[in-house]
């Protein structure tokens, strides 16, 4: 009954940490801020990744802790985009969801499909006020590379594959390219800026994402003979090698204040 109440109590406290007047902060700490939430954020996925039920709620309570200082300081702070604040909220509720899931007891994996959806919310908002971060390239080709991976098992499975099905798959493989190739250059061009990354983590990161772009061009030969069982592998490849540069990420995870 105590256990009960307690975890009652720190729902409650959690959940008003979003609801907290919001003050501003200067405009030039915003771009470091936000690297030091994705940093905590590459944190949290991994480690709800794992499905363990009470490092999860550790983790996830004091990303909540992060998101609701960052609202604080930053809600008030863009007039000129209008979907702004929303997307602020959009992310504080997505939070509250995922907290649901992870610690009342209920299915982990949901809540860990959910946390995804933040960093894709995250991306929205930069991408949408001109900033051009490499987490966002990192996002999309998360996102691309898992419906693939999607459709090439599906695929996989059945007899006879219409050939709007392959002209489909191919199509979101063209994009996986594209963006792949993009975020590549850009990264030989030094385009962007990596707050708190040493040069050593920059050229770790750059190793990584070249080996990410090999694969996806690897993968383009299974096209031509519509081998979707060896694409689902290459997938599953390419998915690991996201993980291994969010892990890079998470190096970097501190305190938010």
């Amino acid at each position: 009954m105590y256990i009960k109440k307690y975890k009652t109590i720190k729902y409650i406290l959690l959940l008003s940490l979003f609801f907290l007047s919001c003050s501003s902060k200067s405009s030039d700490t915003l771009l470091n801020d936000i690297a030091q939430i994705d940093y905590n954020y590459a944190h949290t996925l991994l480690t709800v990744k794992n499905m363990d039920r009470e490092s999860s709620i550790d983790v996830i309570s004091k990303f909540m802790e992060d998101w609701a200082v960052f609202r604080k300081y930053y809600f008030n702070i863009n007039e000129e985009d209008y979907r702004w604040k929303n997307d602020i909220n959009t992310i504080s509720d997505l939070l509250i969801r995922v907290n649901y899931f992870v610690s009342e007891d209920e299915d982990i994996s949901a809540g860990y499909l959910i946390l995804h959806d933040v960093k894709h919310v995250l991306s929205d908002i930069r991408r949408r006020n001109n900033i051009d971060w490499a987490m966002d390239y990192l996002s999309s080709i998360f996102k691309i590379t898992y419906r693939i991976n999607e459709l090439s098992k599906i695929y996989s499975e059945k007899n006879n594959i219409l050939e709007e099905d392959r002209s489909r798959i191919i199509s979101v493989y063209i994009s996986l390219d594209s963006t792949s190739q993009e975020l590549l250059e850009k990264m030989q061009k030094n385009t962007f800026e990596f707050y708190q990354f040493r040069n050593i983590d920059k050229e770790t990161l750059y190793q990584e994402i070249l080996k990410m772009d090999k694969l996806i061009i690897d993968m383009g030969i299974y096209f031509s003979d519509s081998n979707y069982n060896e694409i689902y592998k290459q997938t599953a490849k390419i998915l690991d090698t996201y993980y291994a540069i969010m892990n890079l990420y998470s190096l970097h995870v501190k305190e938010f204040k």
